[in-house]
C-alpha cells in the first residue's frame, strides 16, 4: 500500500535560495536581533516568530515588517547614529517591492 502525502498547493510556495553575500549578512542580522527579542518574551513575539521563518526560508520582508521591527532596530548599537531613512536603505536588499493595487472600475462616469 502506497500513502503519498497530501500536498495542498496553496501551501507550496517557490522559494529561491540565494548567494548573495549582502542579502546573507541582512538577513542573519536580522534573525539575530529576532532572537534577542525573542528571549526577552515581548508582546509582540508572534510577529518576531513570523519574521524569523520568513528570514531562515531566505524570504524577502516587506517595508510594514521592518517599520515594525524599527523601534527596536534604532536601539542596537551599529544603528544609534542611523535615522529610520537610513536604517531602511540598509535593510533595503531584503525589501520586497510594493505592489501598486489593482485599480478598479467605478461608473462616476456614467453618472
Amino acid at each position: 500500500m502506497n500513502i503519498r502525502p497530501v500536498v495542498n498547493p496553496k501551501n507550496i510556495r517557490d522559494i529561491k535560495p540565494h548567494n548573495d553575500p549582502v542579502r546573507m549578512h541582512l538577513e542573519n542580522l536580522l534573525l539575530k536581533y529576532l532572537k534577542k527579542y525573542l528571549k526577552k518574551q515581548f508582546l509582540m513575539s508572534n510577529v518576531f516568530k513570523n519574521l524569523k521563518v520568513r528570514l531562515n526560508r531566505q524570504q524577502l520582508i516587506t517595508e510594514k515588517q521592518l517599520e515594525t521591527l524599527m523601534p527596536f532596530i534604532e536601539r542596537e548599537r551599529e544603528f544609534k547614529g542611523f535615522d529610520r531613512m537610513k536604517i531602511k536603505d540598509y535593510f533595503k536588499p531584503i525589501l520586497c517591492g510594493k505592489t501598486d493595487r489593482v485599480v478598479v472600475g467605478t461608473l462616476d462616469e456614467f453618472f
